[in-house]
């Protein structure tokens, strides 16, 4: 069982228990994660992500990169996750190395990476 059908079955055993505390922004419940992370990849589907899409991320440790994850798990995307250390020279050398397909940077989302 992937990361997305576990997810899927939390939230249908116990929608509203938490799995996010967040004490800035709020709580987010199984349901709610859920609902997050579809809507987000039904906007990544629309951009072309989709089973064996290699996407790099490089985000601080938040809910939103959390729903990212279960977004591309939901989509069967290849994870590759950055430190958040990694400058743009580090950055550009690991993008290449994995054929990454779309790279997502806090507030940007980066399509076709030319280095």
């Amino acid at each position: 069982m992937g990361l997305w059908q576990l997810i899927d079955k939390r939230a249908d055993a116990q929608p509203h228990r938490p799995m996010i505390i967040d004490p800035l922004r709020g709580d987010l419940t199984f349901a709610d994660y859920r609902t997050a992370s579809e809507a987000l990849a039904a906007s990544l589907s629309a951009r072309g992500v989709g089973i064996g899409t290699v996407v790099s991320w490089q985000l601080p440790t938040t809910p939103d990169a959390a729903v990212l994850v279960g977004a591309l798990a939901q989509l069967g995307a290849v994870q590759n996750p950055l430190l958040p250390i990694y400058g743009a020279r580090e950055l550009a050398f690991i993008v290449r190395q994995v054929r990454t397909d779309l790279l997502v940077v806090e507030d940007h989302l980066v399509s076709a990476i030319e280095t």
